[in-house]
């Protein structure tokens, strides 16, 4: 699993409607309330863009691999 500034650049890049979808798909692949994500969709935008590559492979690394897999495949479906 590689994430780069790039990605992350072009996952905030997208549209507020596309977001919402990518955190649908990544808050269900963690097991969340799909309201719940809905409802913080601002909120894990404000987090992704104040982290860095190393913070979010750390997170992911520390994760189920099953579910990092998951969150990938969420992530680069948007590219």
């Amino acid at each position: 699993m590689e994430i780069n500034q790039q990605t992350i650049n072009q996952f905030l890049s997208l549209s507020d409607e596309e977001l919402k979808k990518a955190f649908q798909s990544i808050g269900a692949a963690l097991g969340l309330n799909e309201r719940l994500v809905a409802a913080n969709t601002n909120k894990f935008k404000r987090m992704i863009a104040n982290s860095n590559p190393r913070d979010l492979e750390r997170l992911l690394s520390s994760m189920d691999p099953a579910k990092a897999q998951e969150i990938m495949r969420a992530i680069n479906k948007t590219k």
